[in-house]
């Protein structure tokens, strides 16, 4: 009965000690990139392409909108020498997110937002901030 209780206390020690290590490994990675710009996640080893802003109906700044609008961009994603997959992500429309292998990326922001003066940017001017993150298997 000793016995059994001194082990799980030690199995209970080891995993409070790994569980944060692992929670770290499995985190999320945060990446801004420009249209046609394409970088590598860092510690996750995909690389994704901002291509494209398909649709923005986002409520310009300084203005009152029933409905918050949304923003529709396209991406690349791939690993080593693998082809492309091209996916659409939206803000507030589905899908939000998307899959990848491993990885779940979201639409954290896309800046600049339409303004009420000069209404939507223009499209070589946005940047996209995207959250990547590893899912736990």
């Amino acid at each position: 009965m000793i016995v059994k209780k001194v082990f799980i206390s030690i199995l209970f020690s080891v995993l409070a000690v790994a569980a944060p290590s692992f929670a770290r490994q499995s985190g999320e990675k945060r990446v801004s990139l420009d249209i046609k710009q394409e970088r590598q996640v860092p510690a996750f080893g995909i690389k994704i392409k901002f291509l494209n802003v398909l649709e923005d109906s986002r409520c310009p700044e300084g203005r009152q909108c029933i409905w918050a609008g949304n923003a529709k961009i396209r991406i690349a994603v791939w690993t080593g020498r693998q082809k492309p997959v091209v996916m659409d992500v939206n803000s507030t429309l589905q899908p939000q997110v998307v899959n990848y292998g491993r990885y779940e990326i979201r639409l954290a922001t896309l800046d600049p937002r339409p303004s009420a003066d000069n209404g939507k940017p223009s499209a070589n001017h946005y940047v996209a901030t995207l959250t990547v993150r590893r899912l736990v298997k």
